[in-house]
């Protein structure tokens, strides 16, 4: 390994290292996934700074807006752990239960549709005779 090598491991480690320290001061954790892909120093810190630019500093939504969006995403997906963290966010920026809840039924609505859109257009080709089985 070459010392300029070496530096730049070093450089890359403290960026991953400082990356991480910011996340968990903002959710009081590191979730499984950052910690998981930060073992990929050059792929952690691109996926943390496109996640920074989405999530801590978004151009046009407030973060109570934005966590809400978090969490009907997180409702649509059924991820449990995402949602953990964006319910606590939420609260921290002010969002009531009541809008958490609702965040959570168009994220539920969002899921159901998605595969009834999915089931019924199959169906429909199949009473059509245009399936493709």
């Amino acid at each position: 390994m070459t010392e300029e090598h070496d530096l730049s491991r070093k450089e890359l480690d403290r960026k991953v290292r400082e990356n991480l320290e910011r996340i968990e001061r903002a959710y009081g954790e590191v979730p499984f996934i950052t910690a998981t892909i930060a073992e990929r120093p050059e792929l952690f810190l691109a996926y943390s700074d496109f996640s920074r630019q989405i999530l801590f500093e978004p151009e046009h939504l407030d973060p109570k807006t934005l966590e809400l969006a978090a969490i009907a995403a997180g409702s649509a997906l059924a991820s449990d752990r995402c949602l953990d963290v964006h319910l606590r966010q939420a609260g921290k920026h002010g969002a009531t239960e009541g809008e958490i809840f609702e965040a959570i039924m168009v994220g539920s609505v969002m899921a159901m549709t998605q595969s009834q859109a999915s089931a019924l257009r199959r169906f429909k080709a199949y009473q059509e005779g245009t399936d493709k089985s």
